[in-house]
């Protein structure tokens, strides 16, 4: 080949391989770093459907509680109901009808103050279980977690201010206008004074 050629070429044919090889560099370190964060991401969906099943079977449970503690309720309800209307049946005066319906009540308001305490012992159960789930999701999480939260409070923090600097910035363009349309509303009124004399 010409040597001039070569010596205005060779530069040229440099840079493209050097080019080249830098997109293959970049290319093979992008995709160790996708892969280390695939597998990272693998383990996180594993640790998230891991809590999501134990959140779960924990809503089942205390949806089953609650479903059996309603339904020891409202027997105990009809039971109460059924004494009633065979006391009530069985009264030969009104008095006795009022002092039996009377002396009746305190079994009833016992019977729903037990039934009301089981169905909030199920709420304390499940508030135990509740935050025992995220005691252990939260130390799992490790640090990993409390930078979450961070990012997520900074996060917070930064739409709050955004949206204050936004409303005051809003509030200050209507006041403004409302000056302005003081203004205009000032004129007009004595443009239409001096017109009407």
């Amino acid at each position: 080949m010409n040597p001039v050629i070569e010596k205005i070429v060779q530069p040229l044919v440099n840079r493209s391989l050097n080019l080249a090889n830098f997109g293959i560099r970049n290319s093979r370190r992008f995709a160790a770093n996708g892969s280390d964060m695939i597998d990272a991401s693998t383990s996180t969906v594993s640790f998230a459907s891991d809590k999501a099943l134990k959140l779960n079977k924990i809503a089942h449970k205390t949806l089953a509680k609650l479903v059996s503690e309603q339904t020891n309720m409202l027997e105990g309800t009809l039971i109460a109901a059924a004494k009633r209307l065979d006391v009530a049946a069985n009264a030969e005066t009104l008095q006795d009808l009022w002092a039996d319906q009377i002396d009746l009540m305190p079994k009833s308001r016992q019977r729903l103050t037990r039934d009301a305490k089981k169905v909030l012992n199920v709420f304390v159960d499940t508030r135990e279980e509740l935050s025992e789930l995220v005691s252990d999701t939260v130390s799992d999480f490790g640090s990993r977690g409390q930078k979450v939260v961070k990012k997520v409070t900074k996060a917070k923090t930064t739409v709050e201010k955004k949206a204050r600097k936004k409303s005051a910035t809003v509030v200050k363009k209507a006041r403004k206008k409302s000056a302005t349309a003081k203004k205009v509303v000032k004129k007009t009124a004595s443009k239409a004074r001096k017109s009407a004399k």
